[in-house]
């Protein structure tokens, strides 16, 4: 009996959390998996215990779609900065990064005529990232050569909105293991499985924003260029937008979380001085 009046309050407090269906996830512009097609190039120039690096990722969103059907939204970003290896076993960074067509919560708005995504592909947003990796060998694993490392990032957005300086700051922690192939003490092969988790730390409702695994495979042509190939699959948290809280008071995101895969392919160039 006790049983059945527990279900019974679970049903009727679900039943009791309105599920707006003008939200992400339930129609366009969401397709119901997309998959990014993104390409980057990334220059290293080595100085000892300093890197300096260089990096631009452009990216199309199939998920960023607008009800025009001849509309394409795309990401673009150019980030520099540098690497220090403080011991053989962590290096630090600081990095810039200047990016157009990221998309945030608050970008879910009603456009008169229906509910679209903001076009933010001309809007420039400021990230400024620290960031912390260490490596470990794993010797214990068959075969050789596998590196454990835990890369933390902490980011912040910049960006202006209605006026208004929006700034939102978030943790990357993504743990990973590493298999290299070395030939004739020169590496020739790495594959790299990592998992993603982005902790939102002043915006959204909840604890993670996104997440996933990324499998990422490089291949050395010569010491100095390299070509990579990464698949991932991420998960996407969305919290309900200020348009949205002003449409639907107390209402929630019926299907708030979207799934998508990501295929990146690019170059990365190694410079000695």
């Amino acid at each position: 009996m006790k049983y059945r009046i527990a279900v019974i309050v679970l049903m009727l407090s679900v039943a009791g959390v309105p599920q707006a269906q003008h939200a992400p996830g339930d129609g366009a512009p969401y397709v119901d998996f997309g998959v990014d097609l993104q390409a980057h190039t990334r220059a290293f120039l080595d100085f000892g215990d300093l890197d300096l690096m260089a990096e631009y990722v452009g990216r199309y969103d199939s998920d960023q779609r607008l009800y025009d059907a001849e509309s394409i939204r795309l990401y673009n970003s150019f980030t520099t900065g540098a690497y220090y290896r403080v011991i053989p076993n962590l290096k630090i960074g600081l990095f810039y990064r200047l990016q157009l067509g990221a998309r945030h919560d608050e970008d879910w708005v009603d456009g008169g005529a229906g509910w679209e995504w903001l076009d933010t592909t001309r809007r420039p947003e400021h990230v400024l990232i620290a960031d912390a990796t260490p490596r470990f060998l794993v010797p214990f694993l068959p075969g050789g050569g596998w590196v454990f490392s835990a890369k933390s990032r902490y980011e912040v957005t910049l960006y202006e909105q209605d006026g208004a300086l929006v700034d939102l700051h978030s943790l990357l922690i993504r743990p990973g293991l590493t298999w290299f192939m070395i030939r004739d003490r020169e590496p020739v092969l790495n594959v790299s499985l990592q998992y993603g988790l982005y902790v939102p730390l002043n915006f959204s409702e909840s604890f993670w924003y996104e997440q996933g695994p990324y499998l990422n495979v490089l291949y050395h042509i010569s010491p100095a260029l390299s070509v990579d190939l990464g698949l991932a699959y991420q998960l996407v948290y969305w919290s309900e937008s200020s348009d949205f809280d002003a449409a639907w008071p107390n209402n929630r995101y019926a299907r708030p979380i979207y799934q998508h895969g990501v295929i990146d392919l690019g170059l990365i160039y190694n410079l000695d001085l």
